[in-house]
């Protein structure tokens, strides 16, 4: 008896010794269920006899740092489930965080906190961008489990704070909070504008002739009834489609205010089948899936100022004379300014079978699967500036082409940098009379400058850095082989 008594004392001890030279490591929790209990014991003993339990986190096991999970594990965990010893703690620091935060698609800030109105989109972005783990929470049960956690159509009812939960690589874990503050818009009883889309506490109004003329939960439902023949339709609210825009008439005009319209679907966002003089003006269009950002066709007198489009499966705009081949109608009177393209899956910009366009200002393209601009059998234009970066790259296309018989188009000002072709005039047609002022090319993976049979075709000055290949009557390239800076 007094020998049983000894040896229970001694086991006891033994036990005090080792849960003293614990090293703390954050360890125990062998099925990561986030504590410790007799079911990590149990597993950790059955992993010593090589039963190889299920889901068994062998990082965790080795409790005692002694380099070998082995019973004396199992017990010090069942010591600690029955309160005999502490759990370690760990000597992993938690990592500092970094707010970052992007509304409507515009700049990060560092900031934990933003005023939004209902409709807006919101991307939460927090620092480190690798490594760990994310877990969000928020109001109406918001949850996530990545870094960039996103809000589209954001409502009334979503105001509150949003935590992330950063778990790192050593399992210490960290939190940031943002606070995020949704005003509701109110019906504007006196509104500027006789033709209006907006939203007021999650639901979006349309108005026509100054009078409220119906609401929806979609934001593609409010605009899609709000436009018609001869209407100036304003946008006053950011939000997400659910359905194509599809002008249902001549002379429709679209003023977006800014705002960013955001696609959760399949299919083109924006389309014109036949309908006279259509306009959109200060949109952002984002995240359009297998289908054209905007696309018209069979229609003159457009007109397209400070549109945006991100994020695009197919091409980012696309006006052409008829829905599919053959081009054997033209379009009349085009007339664009400073358009931006970025992420399309195809070309930035395209044309097709226009006859008489006008660009001013800048159309940028970035990221572009094939052409940044493209003038397919399109004459008559002229063209302020194209900046195309990374269009085509590894590829045929270009960051400025004219193709299928173009005719009398002259662009002012080129740069194309890191693209498959800085300007390139293909044989087909043969294009007439078209010429580029002044060409800025740069680290292209194929010829810079490159005129095939063009008739009357030129780069009168600039520098290309990627080589030139001019054929074709009365063409040339008049650029140096280094640009400055």
């Amino acid at each position: 008896m007094m020998l049983r008594k000894k040896t229970a004392f001694l086991i006891f001890m033994l036990f005090a010794l080792i849960s003293l030279n614990l090293i703390a490591q954050g360890l125990g929790d062998v099925n990561s269920d986030n504590s410790i209990t007799i079911v990590d014991a149990l597993l950790t003993a059955q992993y010593y006899v090589r039963l190889d339990p299920e889901n068994f986190n062998a990082a965790n096991g080795d409790i005692n740092s002694d380099g070998q999970i082995n019973i004396v594990d199992a017990l010090l965990m069942a010591q600690i489930y029955v309160g005999l010893i502490d759990p370690p703690i760990s000597n992993c620091d938690p990592t500092n965080l970094t707010p970052y935060i992007q509304i409507d698609g515009g700049a990060w800030a560092q900031d934990t906190g933003a005023s939004v109105n209902t409709g807006a989109s919101i991307l939460f972005g927090p620092h480190p961008p690798t490594g760990g783990s994310w877990q969000w929470s928020g109001p109406n049960g918001f949850s996530a489990t990545i870094r960039e956690a996103s809000i589209n159509n954001i409502q009334s009812n979503q105001s509150g704070n949003y935590t992330a939960t950063y778990t790192n690589d050593c399992g210490a874990q960290s939190s940031i909070t943002f606070t995020i503050t949704v005003s509701s818009a109110t019906p504007p009883p006196n509104s500027t504008y006789s033709n209006e889309v907006y939203s007021s506490g999650g639901t979006y109004y349309w108005r026509i002739n100054g009078s409220t003329a119906g609401s929806s939960s979609s934001l593609s439902t409010a605009i899609n009834n709000c436009m018609g023949s001869g209407r100036e339709v304003h946008v006053t609210t950011s939000g997400t489609l659910d359905t194509t825009l599809k002008v249902p008439g001549t002379n429709v005009k679209l003023y977006c205010h800014g705002n960013t319209l955001t696609c959760n679907f399949t299919g083109s966002g924006i389309t014109n089948n036949g309908n006279d003089g259509f306009e959109i003006h200060d949109l952002t269009l984002r995240n359009v899936k297998g289908g054209y950002g905007i696309r018209s066709s069979a229609a003159s007198n457009l007109s397209f100022t400070n549109v945006r489009a991100i994020d695009i499966d197919w091409i980012g705009m696309r006006i052409d004379s008829k829905t599919s081949n053959p081009w054997n109608y033209t379009i009349y009177n085009v007339y664009m300014k400073d358009l931006y393209f970025e992420n399309c899956g195809s070309h930035g910009l395209e044309t097709y079978s226009i006859d008489g366009f006008t660009i001013e200002g800048t159309v940028t393209a970035k990221n572009c699967g094939e052409c940044g601009v493209l003038f397919n059998q399109s004459s008559n234009g002229t063209v302020e500036t194209v900046d195309a970066y990374n269009c085509s790259w590894g590829s045929g296309y270009a960051g400025l082409r004219y193709a299928n018989a173009c005719n009398n188009i002259t662009t002012n000002m080129l740069y194309a940098d890191h693209c498959g072709r800085g300007f390139f005039i293909v044989q087909s047609g043969p294009s007439v009379n078209c010429h580029l002022n002044n060409a800025e090319i740069r680290e292209c993976s194929d010829i810079g400058i490159w005129i095939e049979n063009g008739t009357n075709c030129s780069v009168k000055s600039g520098c290309c850095e990627s080589g030139v290949s001019v054929s074709g009557s009365g063409s040339y390239a008049n650029v140096s082989n280094r640009c400055n800076g």
